[in-house]
């Protein structure tokens, strides 16, 4: 099963396996908004999910959606969502997943249930995920800070669940420990580069100096530029 969207999320391209599962016409379907297929929730978290990667592009997750076929029928399904180059939005299930891509972009694990680890004698499942959140936090520094809740949608772990095991493994939550590894940064490229204040709060994702400032005052209790004086 799979769909094309348009960049503002209109159908661009479904094929007729897919659209006779949903009890509709393929050519009926063309220009029709995407999420008008969906239940109420999934239109919820469909929503959230356009309003958390549109900053990212290109973008690659995975998700749950439920489809209304009638009044009294649902239909549900894991599916990949992929921006590809000419900024079309491809939908597919499991079987239909287009290969990985290459390119500056998030290519988000699609849940705890579908991505696959090696065995390790030391490390469960759980754990594996934290480090590799953990991991993609410290691997997309210089992008805005990722909320808590976004991680949740894009990992397929509860924000509990999420919020419990950072602290078990890191002893800080999700936001302090991204926001420590940013500052962390940010004193490093002070005291080793010729960059100004401005250029290295940018290369950590703050668009403005004030919060900057605040932030690493509070981490530190000296300023950015009182750091970039001493070196």
């Amino acid at each position: 099963m799979e769909f094309y969207l348009t960049p503002n999320y209109r159908i661009k391209k479904v094929n007729d396996a897919t659209a006779k599962i949903l009890e509709k016409d393929a050519a009926k379907l063309i220009g029709f908004p995407f999420d008008q297929l969906l239940n109420k929730e999934s239109r919820k978290n469909w929503k959230h999910l356009k309003r958390d990667y549109r900053h990212y592009q290109p973008f690659s997750f995975g998700t749950q959606l439920y489809f209304k076929i009638n009044k009294w029928l649902r239909f549900t399904c894991f599916w990949y969502v992929t921006q590809l180059p000419d900024k079309t939005i491809h939908i597919s299930t499991l079987e239909n997943k287009p290969e990985p891509r290459t390119t500056k972009g998030y290519n988000l694990p699609l849940s705890i249930n579908s991505v696959v680890y090696p065995e390790d004698k030391h490390l469960g499942t759980e754990e594996k995920l934290i480090n590799d959140i953990a991991t993609f936090i410290e691997e997309h520094m210089d992008e805005p800070l990722i909320s808590s809740k976004a991680l949740t949608r894009f990992f397929g772990i509860s924000e509990k669940k999420l919020i419990h095991g950072f602290k078990r493994v890191y002893g800080k939550t999700p936001y302090t420990y991204a926001l420590a590894k940013r500052l962390q940064r940010a004193r490093q490229l002070l005291q080793t580069t010729n960059k100004s204040v401005e250029e290295v709060a940018h290369s950590i994702g703050y668009f403005g100096k004030s919060g900057f400032y605040t932030a690493f005052k509070k981490q530190f209790g000296i300023t950015p530029g009182q750091v970039k004086k001493q070196n």
